[in-house]
């Protein structure tokens, strides 16, 4: 049966807090250094094992019941407070001790520990490290994609090297760059190129990654405003622009999306056109001149 003690922490003016019995040992109460009550509350609950880095405390034993319930019902009834206060009573985070050789001790000091709990804690410890290694490796991964990225052949089929001519500015920042852009682009195969290989460069784990690399790269925030995908609303029609192709081809030349469909680009491009309104501060600004609009007529009334 899980037991639960309810220990006075008298390094932090007696506060009193609830705790599974196997945080306690002769030489005190061991404290998990987490940042959040939620984090330690979690660790109450699944009865966490101390680790090397948790805190020792000096602390008595004021009782010990065979659940949590039983014990954070004797505590607030000890406590005289309400349910919510006696929550946070448990979860005041304590301060770490300052007197040298507090942490936890090796398994031959005083905390006891069972062959189960001993698995328990090991198993943890073997799920956190599996987390870090695929982490590791996904990072591993992306890097090598990256790498791949920067070794591929240059836009130029015969290798020569091609320079962004030095009118061409990016990113577009009004519609008469892009008109002008997109007709230099209807003419210049080897701009077209250089723009696939500068898109593909800039990486991206996914689609989505991809776009919101890319784009930005290609057009400015005031540019995208007037963009959409079909043209709607006396909008360009993104759909219709050679920097579309362009951008097609630099998601599908950078290694981690070069499987991408039309429809996944599609989508990814709509929605980050769509968000264009809200960028640089355009969201801000209107909401103030919504509340402005609905202030007015009340200084009329």
């Amino acid at each position: 049966m899980d037991a639960y003690a309810v220990v006075m922490l008298t390094e932090e003016d007696d506060v009193m807090a609830v705790v599974p019995k196997s945080w306690c040992s002769d030489e005190g109460c061991y404290w998990p250094p987490y940042a959040s009550n939620a984090r330690i509350q979690r660790a109450v609950q699944s009865q966490e094992m101390p680790l090397s880095t948790w805190y020792l405390h000096t602390a008595r034993v004021i009782s010990v019941k065979s659940s949590y319930e039983k014990a954070t019902a004797w505590l607030r009834h000890t406590e005289d407070t309400p349910i919510e206060e006696g929550r946070k009573s448990n979860l005041k985070r304590t301060k770490r001790s300052v007197c040298e050789g507090r942490c936890l001790p090796n398994a031959s000091s005083g905390l006891p520990m069972s062959a189960t709990d001993f698995q328990v804690a090991i198993l943890q410890k073997l799920a956190d490290l599996d987390s870090a290694v695929a982490e590791l490796r996904s990072q591993v991964e992306f890097n090598t994609l990256l790498l791949q990225n920067a070794q591929n052949p240059g836009p130029s089929e015969g290798g020569e090297e091609y320079a962004l001519p030095a009118d061409v500015v990016l990113p577009l920042q009004n519609k008469q760059q892009l008109t002008q852009l997109e007709k230099r682009l209807a003419e210049d195969q080897a701009l077209q190129d250089y723009l696939v290989s500068s898109l593909a460069s800039k990486g991206g784990r996914s689609v989505r990654n991809a776009v919101r690399a890319m784009v930005p790269c290609l057009i400015s925030n005031v540019v995208a405003r007037g963009l959409n995908w079909t043209g709607a609303g006396e909008k360009l029609a993104f759909r219709d622009l050679v920097l579309r192709k362009i951008l097609h081809r630099g998601i599908r030349r950078n290694l981690a999306t070069k499987d991408a469909t039309d429809e996944e680009i599609q989508r990814e491009v709509s929605v980050f056109l769509r968000g264009a309104s809200d960028r640089e501060g355009g969201r801000r600004a209107r909401m103030l001149r919504s509340v402005a609009r609905e202030t007015v007529p009340s200084l009329h009334q």
